[in-house]
């Protein structure tokens, strides 16, 4: 039996019962959906495929770093724990914020040093933060979208604060409009839109990264009676259009479309997001648009999202839906049926955005609710169209108001999630790993296999129980995503959380970057390990000079490297790093020997 969740959802709001009808509906959800229980037994949705993101938004320091003025160690390890933490509750991508303004978060040729950094724009903060953040982002399995503000010149109404060689400072009358507390570029220009595309296609050029995002920032937002000075370039380029505003819309639907063909022919598998305000336009308005009674995006901004979605100009959406299920003038689960009509069949994939912010920290009650954002996700996943969220942002979510951590990770996010596919990323498809082998270790079994393609971006690495093989669509039965290393073709999993009574063995698949999976390798059943003696370097069973030399290149191996497993034996002194005390400690053994 299938049933509609999505359209009955929609009935029961608009005749306003929702609320008494919500028993009738979660039985029905828990027999059209399979899925693993909870802990509690109660049935929650898991899927196996779901987009977890989270912003990471360094203007003004609101996420990374927590200010202007750290080192670069201290910036580094700031970053390496918030996404240590992201990890720890299932985040599997972030929508890491690299130019803020007309500034850059990484060395670049067109743009200064972000002020955010070090406190002075301009000045280099002695390493490059973009490739730290990709690595170590993929380092964890995460995709990494780089998100670009791209018509924002300066925090500031004026210049103040730029470098003396800033190319703003240079631009033409015109191109540069200062508005409310802002400087803002021109978008009805092309030199503007091609300046702005530019600084975006430099990373997609230089960098490994996953996708490009942009925000809701296009024209600025309204700023009482302000009128945003573009008159003389509406003169010059506005000919053929009715008004000022469906000029100004496509201006932005020109560098929307522009930018996603720059992108696609540089880099096919980067993807393309765009994260508008979360209304497009009431239906007092027009009559296709949603039963709400706020901002419209499409009046205010100027970002006709309607067309982005049915010209294909990006690869998903993810409008900020950033209000309660009980919000009257704009209900969440009114908004995102909307939007997911909108992409319905149009081959856009939709990721709600969703307020994390404001949770316990809002003059709208819901969000004093506990579960107000499980009740959000749970209800996203009643639409086959909506791919996952994006929760802004990552530093007030890390703070966890209201217990909301353990909550996603007891419920909603109790399993780990692959990525859903992406179109076209089905040829080549990755390929089956090789001679995959479990060997019970004393401190877990240690799953090794052999890399089998060039197209492999990372590994998926299932448990076997006493039934067989695993279902490969239950994500219950995921013990890890493991990313490809660089540089060797063995790789491993040490599987710490093995149960020695359940856990009989394992199979391995091959994702590609757009996560397209290869078929599950030969089931590898777990065997004994042979006896290892502690020091010997080179397996000969004893402890003798020649494993000093053998110690000595395996100098600095950490538990972070993917085959600690096969030599935590030699580190003597319990502290997860091969260093010189082990060196030390196997010419002591020599001796004594």
């Amino acid at each position: 039996m299938t049933i509609n969740h999505n359209r009955l959802s929609g009935l029961l709001k608009r005749s306003g019962i929702l609320t008494m009808a919500a028993g009738v509906l979660s039985l029905l959800l828990a027999f059209g959906n399979a899925s693993p229980a909870m802990a509690d037994g109660s049935q929650d949705p898991a899927p196996k495929t779901e987009f977890r993101g989270a912003w990471i938004a360094t203007v003004s320091n609101i996420d990374w770093p927590s200010n202007r003025y750290t080192s670069q160690e201290t910036q580094k390890q700031e970053l390496v724990s918030m996404l240590d933490r992201l990890q720890e509750i299932g985040i599997n991508a972030v929508d890491f914020q690299v130019k803020p303004s007309a500034d850059a978060l990484y060395p670049s040729d067109i743009l200064p040093w972000s002020e955010w950094l070090t406190g002075t724009q301009g000045t280099d903060p002695g390493y490059d933060p973009l490739q730290f953040a990709i690595k170590e982002a993929h380092k964890r399995n995460m995709e990494f979208h780089a998100w670009f503000n791209p018509f924002r010149a300066n925090t500031r109404p004026n210049m103040n604060g730029l470098t003396a060689d800033h190319p703003i400072r240079e631009m033409a009358e015109g191109w540069v409009v200062p508005y409310g507390s802002g400087l803002y570029l021109n978008p009805g220009i092309e030199g503007v839109r091609q300046f702005a595309t530019e600084t975006i296609i430099e990373v997609v050029k230089k960098y490994d990264i996953d996708g490009v995002h942009i925000d809701d920032y296009f024209y600025p937002y309204p700023v009482g009676e302000e009128q945003f000075d573009d008159e003389a370039a509406y003169q010059a380029y506005g000919a053929g259009f009715g008004n000022k505003g469906d000029w100004r819309r496509s201006n932005v639907n020109t560098f929307v479309e522009q930018l996603y063909m720059q992108i696609k022919t540089e880099k096919p598998s980067v993807q393309f997001g765009i994260s508008p305000f979360g209304i497009w336009r009431n239906a007092s308005t027009d009559p296709t648009g949603s039963a709400t009674n706020g901002l419209q995006s499409y009046d205010a901004v100027y970002a006709d999202s309607r067309s982005w979605i049915q010209n294909k100009w990006i690869d998903y959406i993810a409008p900020q839906i950033y209000w309660s299920t009980e919000m009257a003038a704009a209900d969440y689960d009114v908004l995102v049926e909307w939007w997911a009509d909108e992409v319905k069949d149009r081959g856009v994939d939709l990721y709600i955005g969703q307020s994390a912010y404001k949770i316990a920290n809002n003059s709208d009650n819901q969000w004093q609710q506990p579960d107000e954002l499980i009740k959000q996700i749970r209800y996203n996943r009643m639409f086959d169209e909506v791919k996952g969220g994006i929760f802004y942002s990552s530093k007030p979510l890390l703070a966890n108001p209201l217990n909301i951590l353990n909550q996603l990770k007891e419920t909603v996010f109790q399993y780990p999630a692959m990525i859903p596919a992406k179109a076209g990323g089905a040829s080549p498809m990755p390929e089956v790993p090789a001679d995959v082998r479990a060997e019970q270790k004393p401190e877990g079994v240690l799953v090794t296999w052999e890399d089998s393609g060039n197209t492999n971006a990372y590994y998926v690495v299932y448990r076997m129980d006493g039934q067989g093989m695993p279902d490969l669509a239950d994500p219950s039965s995921i013990a890890a995503f493991v990313r490809k290393s660089d540089g060797g073709t063995t790789h491993s999993f040490l599987d710490k959380a093995a149960d020695a009574e359940q856990t009989t063995g394992y199979v391995v698949t091959a994702a590609n970057r757009l996560h397209h999976e290869s078929v599950p390798s030969a089931p590898a059943m777990i065997m004994e390990a042979p006896d290892v003696v502690a020091g010997d370097a080179n397996g000969d069973g004893a402890i003798s000079i020649g494993d000093l030399s053998m110690m000595a290149s395996l100098q600095d191996k950490n538990d972070s490297d993917p085959d600690w497993a096969e030599i935590a034996h030699l580190d003597l002194d319990g502290n997860m790093t091969i260093d010189l005390d082990d060196i030390r400690l196997v010419a002591r053994l020599i001796l004594e020997n």
